[in-house]
């Protein structure tokens, strides 16, 4: 009794999606708590479950994409220590997604400054030595008269060193603390709805992925020569075996005529005397899609 290569070559392809998607389940489950939050405000219970299942996205996008949707779901919900001890740490691209939160500075215009009057010299720009005379000094000597000296504050240039003559000075914004802006709740929402989308996408596309494989697989398996035989020898214990219902549901009077030598089938024993009464040959093509099913 001949196998069917085709079969054999099909098992090994499904053995090895099976090894990389270990968990589907999880998959799916991500799948579905995502179509169930597209598109709502963020919920904090929801959040702790698209956390836990963040790994199964598919690829390094789907990934990112779950963990900034969670990250921005908890800054709209001003969690911001959550967000800092569990999601920031592990965002690939923090300071881009921070800086994507943001909104511009009224006071400073997103440079995280303002400019004040030198408190030194009070905004005049000038030496904060009251002794200083265009950046000289007079030094009284005991055996004679004073001498000119250069101001040992400004060094000579007359000029207040705090700000240096331009008479204000910079510090960090007080309304910003120095950050250039502060959290927008709009764009942490907006941001939380768009990376939803994007694990989705990423979700859809795996699929496409894995559809266009097994197609793919298929297609090779249908082109190859056909076995042809009275039944069908399993692979492995798990492999799939025809029963005689199989047969009689795709066995039609006009097909070929059967071939070969008769074998027994110890997995149905009815098989070999339904194969006998109608006596028509059933490609394991007609069956492949009852076949990958048995396969998964």
């Amino acid at each position: 009794m001949k196998i069917n290569e085709s079969l054999i070559a099909l098992a090994l392809f499904l053995a090895y999606q099976a090894a990389l998607l270990p968990c589907v389940a999880q998959q799916d489950d991500l799948e579905h708590l995502l179509a169930e939050i597209k598109g709502k405000a963020p919920n904090y219970e929801k959040l702790v479950q698209l956390y836990k299942l963040r790994s199964y996205a598919p690829g390094m996008n789907g990934t990112e994409a779950v963990k900034e949707a969670v990250a921005a779901g908890l800054l709209f919900l001003e969690k911001s220590a959550v967000y800092q001890k569990k999601i920031a740490p592990e965002l690939a691209e923090r300071t881009k997604f921070e800086s994507e939160l943001m909104a511009s500075c009224t006071l400073c215009r997103g440079s995280g400054k303002q400019t004040i009057d030198c408190h030194k010299c009070d905004g005049d720009g000038r030496c904060t030595n009251g002794r200083c005379q265009s950046g000289t000094i007079r030094v009284p000597r005991v055996d004679g008269p004073s001498q000119s000296r250069r101001c040992p504050i400004c060094k000579g240039n007359s000029r207040c060193p705090n700000c240096r003559g331009s008479e204000r000075v910079g510090k960090r914004c007080g309304r910003c603390q120095g950050r250039g802006g502060k959290l927008s709740l709009d764009r942490a929402n907006g941001l939380y709805l768009s990376r939803i989308q994007v694990a989705l996408d990423s979700l859809a596309a795996e699929h496409a992925k894995q559809a266009q494989a097994v197609a793919a697989a298929k297609t090779r398996a249908s082109s190859r020569p056909r076995q042809t035989g009275w039944a069908r020898v399993p692979l492995h214990s798990s492999a799939p075996m025809a029963t005689h219902d199989d047969y009689l549901a795709a066995a039609s009077a006009d097909g070929r005529p059967l071939r070969g030598r008769e074998v027994d089938a110890i997995w149905d024993d009815a098989l070999r005397g339904a194969m006998a009464r109608i006596g028509t040959l059933v490609d394991e093509e007609q069956v492949m899609d009852d076949l990958l099913q048995d396969l998964r």
